[in-house]
């Protein structure tokens, strides 16, 4: 959104051509929780000025990790319009095969440790004891580290051998429906090599530590780039790029200069960071100057030969048999392997987020300890203006929950409930939530102009809508809110409401921090 409005106000608004994204009127962003608070600002202030925008929906799970960017978009929006009564949790799961799976994922969320159904205990010579076939929630025991031994190279060793033992399985023979995942960079790079090793014969790194790839090789972008830029082209071409490249004008500024691609930038594919790909094609031509070209396919419609030179460039391409949870995150597979290693700053929810790319099977290596303790620690929850701003917002529109009408009874299995702002200034948004991805459920579309949310948080399906109907904003103070902030109150005696509107911070009384000595002036 950002970069076509760019092209199409330095090049296509004076030729009276309207914006590619002019009639656009509904925004749907799933994954809201990746999402940071600045790239939202940018794509939703470019589409209230200039498209034709009244719907907003927001797709997510409060109870996974959040954007590596700074902010925290999802989980602002969710606590902010709870309590209005704008709130659905989604309750049916579309997408784990296995109740195992969604029912370790409420454990972990809830700071429990899952239940196993199959365990497999790593050591010299490991061997499944039982069979698996319809186990769907595996622990990979890695034994106990002795103290007397030199951790690095005992947990790899014990590492190494459970996945090993692991290629073995036949849920992990394709590469394409399974993906081992880990905390740290390094077990990633373990396990790389020795996946590369099983589904291809060759090693990741040469003699001078340059990766390797080749025919047969999973890998993954870790950076954007349009196919355009990526297509074999003659020499002068791929020198302008280079040039551009070195002067700082790619995607973290100034575009290139798409005229000058093989494809119009609108019309253009693009390789985004985190898609992975699987080499089925490797050439390199001597008649120009041994310029190699790769074949990659992605498994779900799109095969293209590229310029290795500018996929390295353009791309950053890496092996990825073994990516960390953070840029796993969003996606899934049907068999995952989690590899917890050793749990440092590691939290619930990097293990609850890992447990939730599985569709049918999830494994997990780890050691006891480590993993309870990675399960047991609390994240450090991030503060940011964004809630206190939102409140702020929804009070200057003189909306009161009052206003709203009751959930209607067709919006599922979750509680839903509509509103509409009196005087907002931003047009009208559907904003949504899916519980976790372990509770990911239909939610019934709201009518244009409404406001919806719904999120992973409880949602008291019990609870009286007819309290909630003569309820009043209130301003209060409450110890882990800030005084200046607007908190939603629900009013139960007119007492309560004078009690409350006592605490503003009007007129304040100086009072004395310390006592004066006796020989001391106050």
């Amino acid at each position: 959104v950002n970069y076509s409005f760019y092209l199409w106000k330095k090049k296509m608004m004076t030729k009276g051509k309207p914006w590619k994204f002019s009639s656009v009127r509904v925004l749907v962003v799933d994954e809201g929780s990746l999402v940071s608070v600045g790239i939202f600002k940018s794509v939703l202030n470019l589409l209230c000025e200039h498209s034709k925008l009244s719907k907003l929906i927001i797709l997510g799970d409060i109870r996974q990790l959040p954007s590596i960017e700074p902010g925290n978009l999802l989980k602002d929006l969710f606590e902010t319009l709870k309590s209005r009564n704008c709130a659905i949790e989604l309750k049916t799961n579309h997408r784990a095969e296995s109740q195992l799976i969604v029912d370790n994922a409420t454990r972990i969320s809830r700071r429990q440790f899952p239940k196993f159904d199959a365990e497999l205990n790593i050591s010299d010579n490991p061997t499944f004891p039982i069979s698996i076939q319809d186990k769907s929630f595996i622990f990979v025991r890695l034994p106990k580290e002795d103290a007397s031994s030199q951790s690095k190279s005992y947990h790899h060793s014990h590492l190494y051998s459970a996945v090993s033992t692991l290629l073995q399985e036949k849920d992990l023979q394709s590469a394409e429906t399974s993906q081992f995942i880990a905390f740290r960079r390094q077990d990633c790079d373990l396990i790389n090599h020795c996946c590369c090793k099983h589904y291809t014969g060759h090693l990741i790194k040469d003699h001078q530590n340059r990766l390797v790839f080749g025919i047969g090789d999973k890998i993954c972008c870790t950076r954007n780039a349009y196919l355009s830029e990526l297509l074999p082209g003659n020499t002068s071409e791929s020198q302008q790029n280079n040039d551009l490249e070195a002067s700082g004008e790619q995607f973290g500024g100034t575009p290139h200069d798409f005229a000058k691609n093989k494809h119009d930038f609108e019309s253009g594919i693009r390789l985004c960071n985190g898609e992975i790909f699987f080499i089925t094609n490797d050439v390199t031509d001597v008649t120009f100057g041994k310029r190699r070209s790769l074949t990659i396919n992605n498994m779900a419609g799109l095969e293209v030969t590229v310029d290795f030179g500018k996929l390295m460039k353009y791309c950053h391409i890496k092996h990825a048999w073994a990516r960390t949870i953070h840029t796993f995150q969003g996606s899934e597979e049907q068999t995952v392997v989690y590899v917890v290693g050793k749990a440092g700053r590691q939290h619930w929810q990097h293990v609850y987020t890992a447990a939730t790319r599985g569709r049918c099977r999830v494994y997990v290596i780890a050691e006891e300890s480590e993993l309870r303790s990675a399960i047991l620690k609390d994240s450090v929850p991030r503060r940011t203006r964004l809630k206190r701003f939102l409140q702020n917002e929804l009070a200057a529109s003189c909306v009161s929950p009052a206003d709203f009408p009751s959930p209607s009874k067709g919006s599922g299995d979750g509680v839903g409930a509509n509103t509409q702002p009196a005087a907002s200034p931003l047009p009208t948004v559907t904003a949504g939530t899916v519980t976790n991805d372990v509770t990911r459920n239909e939610a019934s579309s709201a009518d244009d102009g409404k406001w919806q949310l719904s999120s992973s948080d409880e949602v008291d399906t019990d609870e009286d809508l007819s309290k909630l109907r003569g309820s009043k904003r209130t301003c209060g103070v409450s110890g882990d809110e800030s005084p200046s902030k607007i908190l939603m109150v629900e009013e139960s005696t007119p007492q309560m409401s004078s009690r409350l509107q006592n605490l503003r911070l009007n007129n304040l009384i100086p009072r004395q921090l310390f006592k004066p000595a006796n020989n001391q002036e106050t």
